[in-house]
């Protein structure tokens, strides 16, 4: 291996690991902010933290399959593209519906 190849890959891997840091910390970000704003909803704080927490859980159970049938880049690609989707549909809902669940 030359010099020339082994700084190429020094610079990859840098390169690689700070985007992979910026993924992770990207969606952690998002995973906290969602979570800890679901108090904020309207209705009892109680039935809103319940229904967060079964959500969670249920995630919990989508994601393992997810790893096992899609491996792990693809499942992060498939569920950052499925979050960004959602936040450019999020405009375009009107606020009288967001009762739906309204206890």
């Amino acid at each position: 291996m030359s010099f020339r190849t082994e700084r190429f890959t020094t610079i990859f891997e840098f390169y690689t690991t700070k985007q992979s840091h910026f993924y992770r910390n990207v969606s952690f970000l998002a995973f906290y902010t969602l979570n800890l704003n679901s108090t904020n909803l309207d209705g009892n704080i109680y039935v809103n933290c319940a229904l967060a927490a079964v959500v969670d859980m249920a995630s919990y159970l989508v994601m393992a399959f997810m790893l096992s049938k899609l491996g792990r880049r693809g499942s992060t690609v498939l569920c950052h593209l499925f979050s960004g989707i959602l936040c450019l549909v999020t405009p375009f809902v009107r606020e009288g519906k967001s009762d739906l669940l309204h206890f």
